[in-house]
Parts: structure tokens; C-alpha cells; sequence
């Protein structure tokens, strides 16, 4: 996995390399963290901008055997605490900037820091296997964006990703050493098919942050030096590349 640091303030940060060792211990100790809130089918909420954190979390969350809803940093804090009451989530998993702000807007929920990956091997036992999991258990719950009302929640299941994943696999013939762009908001269902995607052939997620959507034209040069083979980008970053 190749993304920028998460608290980066330069023009263009410095690239972080994360593998899928780092990234299963990662989960496995923030699975475990969980254990207390997570008894049986529920919803864990997600507050991170994109990067290694927020795929560590969904690992985790899925891991834990509960399903998640992913809450972007850019909402206003009215529509986090929408989703975080409709949804019911039972814990929240964010930075050190979203707890500040989740007791600054008074938001009564668990909340866990995602942290890094653990230097104790011991701290990332690979969790039991919840009893309830089935492919028809809830993965993930996405939400509309609301333009004609209020948000609304979309449950997916475990079997519906695993039939996605597999169609994608089909047709992009991934490999592991395919480099797959990442530009979707992990708020939006499109992002699921980016990580999934590369996940299920093992190949390498490359983080299309917000500064590099918006470089235009110059993204064409930015894919050609990062090496992206593959990228399903939305109409907006598509135009303004001038293809």
C-alpha cells in the first residue's frame, strides 16, 4: 500500500509504504481493542482521512465481526452526529484530531484511536473468529449524500463485496504487481471496489489524495511516475485530466 502521511501540511508529502504484514498485525490489534463494544451484528463508525489508518480500521471492524460506516473528516460536525445516531454505532475509530473533535461537539460514543502498526507481536494475535459471521452478516453501511433529503443508510453484506470483488477480478486480471489508484472517498460505496480490488489480487492500493485530484491535467504525469495500471475514477477527476 503506498499513501501519504495522514497529517501531512507540505505540497506534496512524502509517500508511506505500509504491507500487508504491517497492515494485518495493524487490524488484528485494533480487532482486539474492540472486543468490548463489538456483541454480535452492530456498527462500528470510521472518522479518517484517507490513508493506511482508515483501511486498518475497516479491517479491523470486519475483523471484530462487526460492520462499519465511514464518516468523512470534511463533514460538518450536524451530519457526523446524524450518522453516528441513525446508525447506532457502538464505538468510533479516529485520529488524535477527531477525538478532540468528537468531545468538542459533544458526541457521547466509545471513541479508540487507530494508532500505528504494533511493535509487540504479542499486541496482534490474529482475533477468534466471531461466531456469528456468515456471508450474510452486514459489512458495511454507506450513505447517501443526502442532496434530495437526508442521508440514507445502504446496508451491504459480506457476500455482496465477495461478488464484486470477484466479478473485478475477472475482468482487470490483476496480478500482485499491479498498482491500483485509490481516489474515492471512503464515505462513497465506489472506494470499496478500489481496495477490494487490489486487496483480493494482492496488489499494491495508491492513495490519489485530495492535493494530487487536484492537480489537473498534471495527474496523467503523477500516474505515469506513481505507476498506476489500474483506476476507475470518478467523472469529475476524469475530466480534469483533459482525457
Amino acid at each position: 500500500m503506498d499513501v501519504p502521511p495522514s497529517d501531512s501540511t507540505t505540497v506534496r508529502p512524502e509517500r508511506r509504504r505500509v504491507t500487508y504484514a504491517d497492515m494485518d498485525r495493524w487490524s488484528n490489534a485494533l480487532a482486539a481493542r474492540l472486543h468490548d463494544d463489538v456483541a454480535g451484528e452492530c456498527i462500528v463508525a470510521i472518522l479518517l482521512p484517507p490513508g493506511a489508518e482508515v483501511y486498518a480500521a475497516q479491517l479491523a471492524v470486519l475483523k471484530a465481526g462487526a460492520a462499519y460506516t465511514c464518516i468523512d473528516p470534511a463533514f460538518p460536525d450536524a451530519r457526523a452526529r446524524w450518522i453516528l445516531e441513525d446508525s447506532g454505532a457502538v464505538a468510533l475509530i479516529t485520529n488524535a484530531a477527531g477525538i478532540a473533535r468528537a468531545r468538542r461537539a459533544a458526541w457521547t460514543i466509545p471513541l479508540l484511536e487507530a494508532g500505528s502498526v504494533p511493535s509487540d507481536p504479542a499486541d496482534a494475535a490474529l482475533p477468534v473468529r466471531p461466531e456469528w459471521l456468515t456471508p450474510s452478516t452486514l459489512a458495511y453501511l454507506i450513505y447517501t449524500s443526502g442532496t434530495t433529503g437526508q442521508p440514507k443508510g445502504v446496508a451491504v453484506e459480506h457476500r455482496s463485496i465477495a461478488n464484486l470483488v470477484a466479478s473485478d477480478l475477472d475482468e482487470f486480471r490483476l496480478t500482485p504487481g499491479d498498482r491500483v489508484g485509490q481516489s474515492s472517498s471512503t464515505s462513497y460505496d465506489s472506494s470499496i471496489e478500489e481496495l477490494w480490488l487490489a486487496f483480493a489480487a494482492g496488489a499494491t492500493a495508491v492513495v490519489i489524495d485530495d492535493e494530487t485530484a487536484r492537480m489537473g491535467p498534471d495527474v496523467i504525469s503523477w500516474l505515469r511516475r506513481e505507476r498506476v495500471t489500474v483506476l476507475c475514477p470518478p467523472p469529475t477527476l476524469l475530466r480534469a485530466t483533459g482525457c
